[in-house]
């Protein structure tokens, strides 16, 4: 399958017209989504699939992402965040690859959040104690746990959006990911759970996690009613369904992949 548009495969658990649904123009948020891009990133228009993959994020639907490397897979997690006010938690499998994103945001004023993740000191790194409290005093009127954030939902004025960074040890340090999850939901402000690189799925060994899936399964463990992305550029449909039934993890409601052998 070649990168042209006309070759995306974008496709659902619904009947096939949810294919061509979420790749249209016709959603609410789609002035707000190319406006961001290009006020932030300096975007004049996405690549390929980037704007089916962020119409079904916006619809709320766990998603499954197939591209090539270098091919635009952080955009689809990373603009439709800033949209929704709230958390977007990324769980990522190796710091280098965090510094990278946090780099790439922080050059075009983004600043995302490190959750206990390193050992040096950072700005941008936060415990969980000062995340909550950060959380509290910018969200001051909950939303119930199950509502879903919507880009045209009324908030505080200028309600800010985070996007918080870890990886799967970094979660398991933190005594008990359940807890950070339902610390999350009583807030109402989590989205969307990002889990990056998910072909990395490794059993949980010598009490740390040694993979994304393996994070995924304890957040998901306490959580049913919040939408995952799955980003990948090394796994096959296949082996993503055999990883998902292996983990116990809910199913894409919507998958689009790019064939990287082109």
């Amino acid at each position: 399958m070649s990168g042209d548009p006309a070759d995306c495969n974008v496709s659902s658990s619904a009947e096939s017209a949810a294919s061509k649904w979420y790749g249209g123009t016709q959603f609410p948020w789609t002035d707000k989504l190319r406006e961001k891009a290009r006020t932030v990133w300096g975007f004049q228009d996405f690549r390929p699939l980037q704007l089916p993959v962020m119409n079904a994020v916006l619809s709320n639907e766990t998603v499954f992402v197939m591209m090539p490397s270098l091919g635009g897979k952080s955009l689809c997690y990373q603009l439709p965040a800033l949209l929704q006010p709230g958390v977007t938690l990324v769980i990522s499998p190796y710091n280098s690859l965090i510094d990278d994103q946090v780099m790439d945001l922080t050059s075009f004023g983004i600043k995302p959040i490190l959750l206990a993740n390193y050992d040096v000191r950072s700005d941008l790194m936060l415990t969980r104690t000062q995340l909550y409290q950060l959380l509290k005093e910018n969200f001051p009127k909950q939303r119930k746990p199950n509502k879903k954030a919507k880009v045209e939902e009324s908030e505080p004025p200028h309600a800010p959006s985070y996007m918080v960074y870890m990886t799967p040890d970094a979660l398991g340090k933190q005594q008990s990911g359940g807890a950070l999850i339902k610390k999350l939901r009583n807030l109402g402000v989590l989205n969307r759970i990002v889990i990056d690189e998910c072909q990395s799925a490794s059993k949980q060994t010598w009490g740390t996690l040694s993979g994304p899936l393996v994070a995924a399964q304890i957040l998901c463990q306490h959580t049913k009613d919040v939408p995952f992305t799955f980003l990948t550029s090394a796994c096959s449909l296949s082996a993503m369904y055999e990883n998902l039934y292996r983990y116990d993890l809910p199913g894409p409601s919507s998958r689009v992949s790019v064939d990287p052998t082109g």
